[in-house]
């Protein structure tokens, strides 16, 4: 603030300012709304008037100039700074109505506005076409790679089909009741790589696969029914107990076994003297005969003077006046089906019977113990009821994945004592001259022996456990 003197003045007045206290000769105008006055009568005393001189210069040097022009200037700086605040605030008010006038009736937008919107669209347009040109890029890409990869619909499900495969995912087949879901998978994996068809055709009754890769395998309808790493295991367990128990079998009767491999177990025998093989389809036997490398897996056994073939049904063939057997042998399919069922029952069974001799036996393959316990005990259990006396055995065939049962039966139960033991058996051969171990079960196996059920042509029931156990 601005401080007014007089000189030669002997009565001030001190004034209070911001804590300060300014000495003002009398008589000067002063603001008395901004200033707060102590007027008091003193002399102007040499110690007083050097320390008055000494705050004057002080205050001139805290604020040079001339103390008119620079109140003025103050002033008009004030004013400066008021009406630009004014100004702002008027501008803001304004800016905030036409905001509130802009919300509340909304109407056709300003010149920028129209600008900023347009330009906001163009740029949406644009992103909108690149991202058009990136999917149609995209897509575009697959169509070619999949024209190159994939040039028809087969290849592109073959692709499919090696991909899952190669995923470890299990393809579950639209019958998936009536087969064994692991055959079908391999089956496809080895059709996917390299391998050598030896044989393929759809009969009358099955779709036959006969292919080479580091093996020889056959498929009847996608099922595994050989590989030629261990088929003799499951052979040679099938045709050797039972025929090194009968006392010098001179005929044999094989229902099944299209592909050769059990005659040729049988031939091994001296004794034999005549042989029937029924099997129903006429394509196995071709494929068994003709085939160079099945030819050669089974010894050219079809080619044996001993060997008498026979296509047919096997019921259709024991309905037919014929001389008896020593030993028959049952190669029958699994009863995956209805069909299949009616070569398991009571009935049939019994009527086998009727082809032994006095000491004769039959030998029927029944399914695993382990996977399939329900069918395999109540094959047994069926077998028994048609009168017969029954041993029960089994044994690990590798690329069965399991183990595989067998049931023995005959008219008379001293035919079937010492079973256990191997006589004059043909040698090489895989099973040991102790077979004790292959007629023993486990506990958790025998369990289910208690639940089997009779599958007979009036009640047929055993497809029905086949399909329960074998259900993924």
């Amino acid at each position: 603030m601005p401080k007014h003197r007089k000189k030669n003045r002997m009565k001030i007045y001190r004034i209070q300012v911001q804590n300060k206290w300014y000495k003002h000769e009398e008589g000067s105008e002063l603001d008395s709304n901004t200033y707060k006055l102590d007027k008091q009568d003193t002399e102007d005393t040499p110690d007083e008037q050097d320390k008055q001189d000494k705050q004057d210069k002080q205050d001139k040097q805290d604020k040079p100039g001339k103390p008119d022009k620079q109140d003025k200037q103050d002033k008009q700086d004030k004013q400066d700074k008021q009406d630009k605040q004014d100004k702002q605030d008027k501008q803001d008010k304004q800016d905030k109505q036409d905001k509130q006038d802009k919300q509340d009736k909304p109407g056709k937008p300003d010149k920028q506005d129209k600008q900023d919107k347009q330009d906001k669209q163009d740029k949406q347009d644009k992103q909108d076409k690149q991202d058009k040109q990136d999917k149609q890029d995209k897509a575009d890409k697959q169509d070619k790679h999949d024209k190159q990869d994939k040039p028809d619909k087969q290849d592109k499900q073959d692709e499919d089909d090696k991909q899952v495969q190669s995923e470890n995912v299990i393809i579950v087949p639209t019958d998936s009741h009536s087969l064994d879901v692991w055959d079908e998978i391999s089956l496809k994996e080895i059709q996917a790589g390299e391998h050598t068809s030896l044989f393929e055709k759809k009969s009358n009754y099955q779709n036959i696969n006969l292919l080479q890769v580091s093996d020889i395998r056959l498929y009847l309808d996608k099922q595994l029914q050989f590989s030629s790493v261990d088929e003799q295991i499951y052979h040679e367990a099938l045709v050797h107990p039972i025929m090194s128990k009968v006392i010098d079998p001179k005929r044999v009767l094989i229902l099944g076994g299209g592909d050769g491999l059990a005659l040729r177990e049988v031939l091994k025998y001296e004794t034999v003297l005549h042989v029937d093989l029924v099997d129903l389809d006429e394509e196995m036997i071709k494929m068994a005969r003709n085939v160079p490398e099945l030819v050669a897996l089974n010894k050219r056994a079809f080619f044996d003077d001993r060997a008498n073939v026979h296509v047919c049904d096997a019921k259709e063939f024991l309905k037919s006046p014929s001389s008896l057997y020593d030993v028959i042998i049952i190669d029958f399919p699994d009863p995956a089906t209805e069909v299949l069922s009616t070569l398991y029952t009571s009935e049939l069974f019994a009527l086998i019977a009727t082809f032994l001799t006095e000491d004769g036996a039959f030998v029927c393959q029944s399914n695993s113990p382990a996977d399939a316990p329900l069918v395999y005990w109540s094959i047994g259990n069926t077998i028994e009821n048609a009168g017969l006396t029954v041993k029960n055995y089994h044994i690990i065939v590798p690329s069965f994945g399991t183990d595989w049962g067998f049931h023995i039966a005959a008219n008379s139960s001293h035919v079937l004592n010492q079973i256990e033991q191997l006589y004059v058996v043909p040698t090489p051969r895989t099973l040991p001259s102790l077979l004790a171990p292959l007629f023993q079960f486990k506990e958790e196996h025998l369990d289910h022996r208690n639940n089997a059920v009779l599958n007979l042509e009036s009640d047929l029931t055993l497809h029905h456990c086949y399909q329960q156990e074998m259900k993924f």
